[in-house]
């Protein structure tokens, strides 16, 4: 499933899950757009 879809059944905007993670938005959108994420961000990610 794409970080997108998940997001948005989640009902969270992409600023929300980059405080959640710890992320900044700017890799959020990145991830969204196709590009590939490191294991810390994966992992980031994940326990948000």
């Amino acid at each position: 499933m794409r970080l997108q879809d998940v997001r948005a059944e989640k009902h969270l905007s992409q600023e929300q899950l980059a405080r959640m993670a710890g992320l900044n938005v700017r890799t959020i959108q990145r991830i969204e757009r196709g590009q590939s994420a490191s294991l810390e961000t994966r992992k980031s990610l994940a326990a948000a």
